[in-house]
């Protein structure tokens, strides 16, 4: 038998009550009224005996994957790869065996526990969502999911301290992976999702300090879109390679290399302008406006580089 989603995590005190119910129900009306039938009497019965089975049988499940969680969320466990390893799969075979579930309710699951503040566990149950897609869902819409769970695990995780981040880092290298090897999706499909995983990656990198591992994963965004769609024209119907463009204008912008920021951030407004994915214009008019702002900003910064060379560096882009 298999439970849902949420009869596995949701309080089900209240469950246990009303079987307890039921059963002292059948009880008493077995005794007070003398004409029940015996077929009926011998119905509910086992009715009630199935009640305590249903019950008990989530009652360990549910206790089953609480431990899972806590093995995965205990303190100074997130350092431990093999023991998250170890939980994470645990938890994905409980879940395929005993919990009738979708991707995207597991999905939806992390976002709950996210809102809730209980980002290790979210962060856990993306990279479930992520594994699960690739059992059950549609092979294009598996890639895209896997690119979403990258995407809600570094919203999660930027709260997190110095030493988790790195072990952040490989949780998602390790999705880019699954979407890189997901066969039975569409070449298309697994660029696009390798890419977008690719600039969520570079910018977390970049969140870090780690400004050239940044640069490297956005240019090879890039470079992933541009050999799978034929040349730069192509890959800039989709907005995704203007947002890729817009990152390695940050990445320059963060080594202070304004010159090479203000070209990025020019060829992402030139991409924005052919991106055929918008679901609304305004959207494409405000990523314009707000990539052409920031890029005005970097020539400013790089006219004031040319104007007074290494003393604008050391002064003025020492100031808040």
């Amino acid at each position: 038998m298999k439970y849902t989603l949420k009869q596995v995590f949701e309080d089900t005190a209240l469950q246990h009550r009303q079987v307890d119910e039921e059963m002292g129900e059948v009880a008493s009306n077995a005794v007070v009224d003398e004409d029940f039938n015996d077929f009926i009497v011998n119905k509910q019965q086992q009715q009630r005996k199935n009640s305590i089975k249903s019950a008990s049988t989530l009652r360990s499940l549910r206790k089953k994957i609480h431990q899972l969680v806590d093995a995965y969320t205990a303190p100074k466990t997130f350092a431990k790869h093999e023991v998250l390893s170890k939980a994470r799969d645990d938890l994905e075979d409980v879940i395929e065996r005993k919990v009738k579930v979708s991707s995207r309710e597991i999905y939806r699951y992390g976002e709950y526990l996210e809102r809730r503040g209980r980002r290790i566990e979210a962060v856990l149950f993306y990279q479930v969502c992520a594994g699960h897609s690739r059992r059950h869902a549609v092979p294009n819409k598996a890639v895209e999911l896997m690119a979403d769970c990258i995407s809600k695990i570094f919203g999660a995780a930027l709260d997190f301290v110095d030493d988790e981040h790195q072990h952040v880092i490989s949780l998602m290298y390790g999705l880019l992976r699954w979407i890189r090897d997901f066969e039975s999706a569409d070449r298309e499909a697994i660029s696009l999702h390798e890419a977008r995983g690719l600039r969520v990656i570079g910018t977390f990198q970049g969140l870090l300090g780690e400004y050239k591992d940044e640069e490297e994963s956005v240019k090879q965004a890039l470079y992933v879109l541009e050999s799978t769609y034929g040349s730069v024209a192509n890959a800039s119907r989709f907005k995704a390679y203007s947002g890729c463009l817009f990152s390695l204008g940050t990445s320059f912008k963060n080594q202070c290399r304004y010159q090479e920021s203000v070209l990025a951030y020019g060829q992402a407004i030139e991409a924005d302008k052919l991106a055929g994915d918008y679901e609304h214009e305004q959207q494409r008019k405000q990523s314009i406006i707000i990539t052409r702002e920031i890029r005005d900003e970097m020539q400013r910064k790089w006219q004031k580089v040319k104007e007074y060379g290494s003393v604008y560096e050391e002064h003025f882009t020492a100031q808040p």
